[in-house]
């Protein structure tokens, strides 16, 4: 059975979709993460009440995962076989349409493709019995040449050093290192403990995220969340040049700050309906 809270603060996460959409999705756009680029081109062609639909969903979906697993994980299920119609958005991202453009490769998986001539003269063949033919221009909010071959992926080294930069400026955030290349970064907000996990060695992404906060033992926590989950989306950032990948860690820094300030309105709104 679901907590009585869990309506709330659905309908608590569906303002902040909303407020995401009125915006123009002014923060989702700059996502270097495939998953988001295709997401957004397939909610461009939906009409208003398949959108509103989406975002309902998507609502519950992240509610699910401020409470512990045990009472959500029949919800998810339920979702997740909605999610998965032949008409949905799960479908439609495995498509030929959203699976090979260059617009909706990772970058370091297109660059081992174009560099292999074996294999660039299947994706050339396959990719010539498409109509209409494949996107391949980028999204200008994260690479100004439309030549999407000619990005350079974003490195560890460079990451590294502005991740730990940002998140100490932005945060005071403390660091610690992790076994595998991944660092932790740990700070208090208000009496809201939380740490952000980057992972820079999870090929083929430049960079893998995870917010958690709140306490281990309470009822109402969060761990590994990542701010895309609002919008079906996730995965690694695998859109992150050299060029814009100052611009990507301060987006970072926005998604921390959002998820923290959501899951503290959650948190209040868990506790009061407790007491």
């Amino acid at each position: 059975m679901l907590p009585s809270s869990y309506a709330t603060a659905t309908a608590l996460i569906r303002d902040d979709i909303q407020a995401e959409v009125d915006s123009g999705f002014a923060r989702l756009r700059r996502t270097p993460n495939t998953t988001t680029i295709k997401w957004l081109d397939y909610y461009a062609g939906l009409d208003p009440a398949s959108r509103a639909a989406m975002h309902d969903a998507a609502a519950r979906n992240a509610a699910a995962w401020f409470f512990l697993p045990s009472a959500v994980q029949d919800h998810l299920a339920t979702r997740r076989a909605e999610a998965a119609r032949p008409d949905g958005w799960m479908a439609a991202s495995t498509s030929t349409r959203f699976t090979l453009g260059y617009r909706y490769r990772g970058l370091r998986d297109l660059k081992m493709i174009l560099s292999d001539p074996e294999c660039r003269l299947m994706d050339a063949q396959t990719r010539a019995r498409l109509h209409p033919p494949p996107r391949d221009d980028p999204p200008p909010e994260l690479m100004r040449n439309p030549d999407v071959t000619q990005a350079i992926s974003a490195k560890a080294p460079q990451m590294r050093k502005l991740t730990a930069s940002a998140m100490t400026t932005r945060f005071g955030a403390q660091k610690d290192k992790k076994p595998g290349g991944a660092s932790v970064f740990t700070f208090t907000q208000g009496d809201l403990p939380v740490s952000v996990e980057l992972d820079f060695a999870a090929r083929p992404y430049s960079l893998r995220y995870g917010i958690s906060a709140g306490d281990k033992k309470g009822p109402i926590r969060l761990r590994g969340f990542f701010y895309e989950i609002l919008f079906g989306g996730g995965g690694g950032w695998d859109y992150v040049t050299e060029e814009n990948a100052e611009a990507c860690v301060a987006l970072l820094c926005d998604y921390v700050a959002a998820t923290v300030a959501l899951f503290a309105r959650v948190q209040a709104v868990a506790r009061a309906t407790a007491e």
